[in-house]
C-alpha cells in the first residue's frame, strides 16, 4: 500500500490519558480520592471480585463521553444511540454511589487530544454537563460567555475534543469509544454484529468522517424503509386474507347469511324494544320524581298557612258569655269580681248592649257565623287532598323503580347477547353494522388494500433510493479496504495469531443489506459466532479491535479491556498476556482490569513490559473486602509479590 494511503489512514488522534481522578465515589470507601496517572504501555488495575473493576471502566468512559452503554438497547444509529443511552447513563452509577455522596461524586479526566490537553469534571449524574473545562492552548474567542455554565461548557468541550481527534460529530467519537476502543462487560462481539462493525470500517478505512455519518444515516434509512415496507406488505396480506374470509362466508350459501341476518336483526328489534321500554320507564320515574317533589312543596306551603290561620283565629277575642269569669258569676247569680249578689241581670244587660260588663268598654263579639272556621275546614281539606297526591306518586315511584331494574337487567341481557352473536358471527355483524351492501364492503377493504400497498412502493422507492446512494459508498468502502489490507490485514493476523496460535485471515464482504467481515481459520471460514469457543470469539474481537485503532490511530490508540482473562486456562492466559503485550510495544496503550490471582495473563505481562510498560494499580487498597477475602488476603499479597517479582526483572534481553 502506498505511503499516501498510510497517511490518509492514520488521522485520527485519539484521547491519550494523562491521569483520572474519582472523587467521593462510594464503591471505594477506603479512598476518598482515587488518582490513577498513566504513562505509556498498560495501566492494570488489579483487584478481587466485587471491588468494583467494570464500574471504574464505566467511570472513565462517563467522564469522556457522559454515555455508559446500555447492554438492553440494540444499536440503530451512531446519533440514535447516543441521544437513547442519556436517561440509563444519568442513572447508571445509582447504588454504586450513595445518596450522601450524589452531588459530590465526580470524575475528572486530564488526556491529550491532537495538539490540545483537555481537563474535565463531569459529575457522576450529569451526562450532558461538565463541571470544569481547561483546554490548553485555549481556542480563540468564539463569542461564547465569559462565565459559561455546565451545558455550554460539555458542548464547548464536544465540539472541540470532536475536532481535535479529527471526527465529524461527538457522537461519533463516543461511538468509536464505546464500541471499538472498549471490551467491557457486555462483552459485546463487534467482528459479528454487521451494523456496528460497518459504522467502524467506514470512519476506519479512509472516508471522510463526514461521508461517514451520511453512511451511518443512509443505512438506518434503508433499514427503516426496508421495515415499514414488510410490515406494510404484512398488513395489506392480513387484509386480503379478511376480505377472503368474508367472500368465502358468503359463498357458503345466501339462506345460511340471512338466516344469520335475521337473527341478528331480530335480536336488535328485541334489544330496541327492550332500550325504548327501559327509556320510557326511566322517564316516568324521573316525572313522578318531579311530581313528588312539587306536592311536597305545596303541602308544606298549606300547612304553614294553615298553621297562620289557626294561630290568627284562636288569639282573636272570645263571645263575653263564654268569658270563664262571666259565665261563673252569672251561673252563681253573684259578680265573681265584687261579689254582689244577684248581679246576673246587670250582666246580662251589659252583654246585651255590647259592653263589657267590667268595665263598660264596646265589645266587638262573634256571631254565628265564623269565616276563620270556613278558612281552616278549607285547609284542612287541601291538605288531605295534597296528601293523598303524594301516596299516589310514591306508589307509582316505588311500581316504576322495580319495572326499571327489570328492564334494565333485560337490556343488559340483550346487549350480552347482541356482543356474543358479533364475535360469533363477526362477518354478519360487520356487514349489518358497517356496509350497506356486499358490494360496498368489498369495495372497502379493497381501498385499504390499495392505500397500504400504495404506502408500501413509496417506502420501497425510498429504501432502494437509499441503497443505491449506499451502494456507491460501499464501493468507495471496498475500494479503500483493499488498498488497507496490506497493512490492517498483517496486523490482525499478528495480533489473533499471538493469542490463538493460527492461522488468521478476515475478508470485507460488502451485501446490499450489510457490510460484514468474514473470519478465516486454517483457511476455513467462521462465519458464525458458534463456530469458535467462548475464549477464541472474545480475543478475536479483541485483536479486530487492536488493529483497527492502531490502523486509524495518527499516534497512538488506547484500548480499555475489562477482565479479559474470563475462562481462560493458564496456556491461553499467557497467549492473551502475549497479545496485549504486542499492542503497546508498537507504542499503543492499554488500560485493563484483572483479577488478582496466579493469572499467568498478569504474569506474561509483566514478563513482556517490565516497569517501563506496566503500571500495577492494587484496586483492593480502594474498597472493602469481603469476609472470605479477608480471610485469605495473604493469597492476595502473594500473587501481587509474583508480579512484582516479574515487572522488577523485566522484559528478556
Amino acid at each position: 500500500m502506498s505511503g499516501a494511503v498510510t497517511e490518509q489512514a492514520k488521522r485520527f488522534n485519539f484521547p491519550i490519558l494523562n491521569k483520572v481522578v474519582l472523587r467521593d465515589f462510594s464503591l471505594f470507601p477506603r479512598r476518598n480520592e482515587i488518582v490513577v496517572e498513566f504513562r505509556d504501555g498498560v495501566v492494570c488495575l488489579a483487584g478481587a471480585n466485587g471491588v468494583g473493576k467494570s464500574t471504574f471502566i464505566a467511570a472513565v468512559n462517563f467522564g469522556l463521553t457522559g454515555r455508559v452503554p446500555d447492554p438492553e438497547r440494540a444499536f440503530e444509529s451512531i446519533n440514535e444511540y447516543y441521544a437513547y443511552t442519556e436517561t440509563f447513563s444519568e442513572d447508571y452509577f445509582s447504588g454504586r454511589i450513595t445518596e450522601f455522596h450524589r452531588e459530590t461524586a465526580e470524575v475528572e479526566l486530564d488526556f491529550t487530544a491532537g495538539s490540545r490537553r483537555f481537563i474535565i469534571r463531569r459529575g457522576m449524574f450529569e451526562p450532558d454537563s461538565l463541571r470544569q473545562l481547561s483546554v490548553e492552548p485555549p481556542p480563540e474567542d468564539s463569542g461564547e460567555p465569559t462565565d459559561p455554565g455546565p451545558t455550554v461548557l460539555h458542548d464547548t468541550f464536544t465540539r472541540l475534543v470532536a475536532a481535535e481527534v479529527g471526527l465529524d460529530s461527538f457522537q461519533q467519537l463516543t461511538f468509536l469509544q464505546l464500541f471499538l476502543l472498549t471490551f467491557d462487560e457486555r462483552r459485546s462481539l463487534m467482528f459479528w454484529q454487521p451494523r456496528i462493525v460497518e459504522r467502524v470500517l467506514y470512519l476506519a478505512f479512509g472516508l471522510d468522517p463526514e461521508v461517514a455519518r451520511a453512511a451511518d444515516a443512509l443505512r438506518r434509512d434503508y433499514d427503516r424503509f426496508d421495515s415499514l415496507s414488510r410490515n406494510l406488505q404484512w398488513q395489506a396480506t392480513q387484509t386480503k386474507a379478511e376480505l377472503r374470509r368474508i367472500e368465502q362466508h358468503l359463498a357458503t350459501g345466501e339462506s345460511s347469511t340471512n338466516r344469520v341476518l335475521s337473527e341478528y336483526q331480530d335480536l336488535m328489534r328485541e334489544r330496541e324494544a327492550a332500550s325504548e321500554k327501559a327509556l320510557r320507564l326511566d322517564t316516568t320515574l324521573k316525572d313522578a320524581t318531579s311530581r313528588l317533589a312539587g306536592f311536597s312543596s305545596d303541602v308544606l306551603m298549606v300547612e304553614r298557612q294553615y298553621e297562620a290561620t289557626f294561630k290568627e283565629r284562636v288569639s282573636a277575642r272570645l263571645h263575653l258569655d263564654e268569658h270563664p269569669i262571666v259565665a261563673s258569676s252569672r251561673s252563681r247569680g253573684r259578680c265573681d269580681v265584687c261579689g254582689t249578689e244577684g248581679a246576673e241581670a246587670a250582666i246580662a244587660e251589659r252583654i246585651a248592649q255590647g259592653v263589657c260588663p267590667l268595665c263598660g268598654t264596646a265589645v266587638q263579639t262573634r256571631g254565628v257565623d265564623d269565616p276563620g272556621l270556613d278558612a281552616l275546614k278549607a285547609l284542612d281539606s287541601e291538605i288531605i287532598r295534597i296528601r293523598d297526591l303524594i301516596a299516589e306518586e310514591a306508589s307509582i315511584i316505588d311500581r316504576v323503580s322495580s319495572e326499571l331494574d327489570s328492564a334494565t337487567a333485560s337490556l343488559n341481557s340483550l346487549d350480552k347477547k347482541v356482543a356474543e352473536f358479533e364475535v360469533a358471527n363477526d362477518v354478519a355483524g360487520a356487514v349489518v353494522r358497517d356496509a350497506p351492501t356486499i358490494d360496498a364492503l368489498r369495495a372497502s377493504y379493497q381501498l385499504q388494500i390499495d392505500s397500504l400497498l400504495e404506502r408500501k412502493k413509496e417506502a420501497l422507492r425510498d429504501r432502494d433510493h437509499a441503497k443505491t446512494e449506499q451502494a456507491k459508498l460501499q464501493s468507495e468502502l471496498n475500494a479503500r479496504y483493499r488498498e488497507a489490507e496490506s497493512v490492517f490485514v498483517p496486523e490482525f493476523r499478528k495480533l489473533a495469531n499471538a493469542f490463538l496460535g493460527l492461522d488468521i485471515d478476515v475478508r470485507l464482504e460488502p451485501r446490499a443489506s450489510e457490510v460484514k467481515l468474514v473470519l478465516i481459520v486454517q483457511n476455513k471460514e467462521r462465519r458464525l459466532e458458534h463456530q469458535l469457543s467462548e475464549s477464541q470469539r472474545f480475543f478475536v474481537d479483541i485483536a479486530l479491535r487492536m488493529a483497527l485503532s492502531q490502523y486509524m490511530a495518527s499516534s497512538a490508540a488506547t484500548m480499555v479491556i475489562d477482565t479479559p482473562e474470563g475462562s481462560l486456562d493458564s496456556a491461553y492466559e499467557s497467549r492473551a498476556g502475549e497479545m496485549i503485550a504486542q499492542f503497546v510495544e508498537s507504542g499503543n496503550r492499554v488500560l485493563m482490569t484483572a483479577n488478582i490471582n496466579s493469572s499467568q495473563l498478569l504474569l506474561r505481562l509483566a514478563e513482556r513490559c517490565g516497569h517501563k510498560y506496566m503500571t500495577l494499580e492494587r484496586m483492593i487498597e480502594w474498597a472493602d473486602l469481603s469476609e472470605v477475602q479477608l480471610a485469605e488476603e495473604s493469597l492476595f499479597d502473594s500473587a501481587f509479590k509474583q508480579i512484582a517479582e516479574r515487572l522488577e526483572a523485566g522484559p528478556a534481553a
